[in-house]
C-alpha cells in the first residue's frame, strides 16, 4: 500500500496547488515538495522508516513555515500525518 506512489503525489499536487495560490510562500512550497518525493522514493522502494522520516520533516516544515493559513497548513497535515499512520501500521 505504501508502495503507491499516488499517496505522496496527491500531497505535492496540494502543496503545488496552494502554492500558486499564494497560500504558502514558493520556498516553503518547494522544501514540502522535496521532502515529499524524497518519502515517495523511500516508500515506493519499501524502505517505510526512511519515508517516514521525510513525511516527519514535511510536518515539521508545514507545522513551522506555514504560518498566515491555518486551512493551507493543516489541508498539508492532514494527509500526511494519515500516511505516516497508514505507513506505521505496514512497517
Amino acid at each position: 500500500m505504501t508502495r503507491d506512489p499516488a499517496w505522496y503525489s496527491d500531497i505535492r499536487e496540494l502543496v503545488a496547488e496552494y502554492a500558486a495560490a499564494g497560500r504558502i510562500d514558493a520556498r516553503t512550497g518547494a522544501a514540502l515538495r522535496d521532502r515529499l518525493l524524497r518519502a515517495e522514493r523511500h516508500g515506493v522502494a519499501g524502505r517505510d522508516a526512511a519515508a517516514s522520516a521525510q513525511l516527519l520533516q514535511v510536518v515539521a516544515v508545514a507545522t513551522k513555515d506555514i504560518r498566515g493559513d491555518r486551512a493551507a497548513r493543516d489541508a498539508v497535515l492532514r494527509p500526511t500525518l494519515a500516511l505516516i499512520a497508514i505507513v506505521a501500521l505496514v512497517d
